[in-house]
């Protein structure tokens, strides 16, 4: 019932475009990229019916250098989990 209920609030969210402030609100929080590139990923990348983990990591890959994200990746995981 949970799982349910979750995917019509997710699909509530989708239609309503709530996602799109939830999206930069967790980038500000888990990344120091600057509003316009926090933005224009929300605009173009972010998928907004995945997990916010998957949204998050895919914005560190297009906007971290892969030696930076490598050392980086266990850091944004443990936040987000706590």
């Amino acid at each position: 019932m949970l799982v349910i209920l979750w995917n019509r609030y997710a699909e509530l969210c989708a239609e309503q475009d709530l996602w799109k402030e939830r999206a930069v609100q967790l980038l500000m929080k888990h990344t120091e990229a600057d509003d316009a590139v926090i933005c224009e990923f929300e605009d173009e990348h972010w998928q907004n019916l995945l997990p916010n983990e998957d949204n998050i990591m895919a914005f560190h890959r297009q906007t971290v250098p892969v030696l930076k994200f490598v050392e980086e990746n266990e850091d944004i995981e443990k936040s987000l989990i706590a």
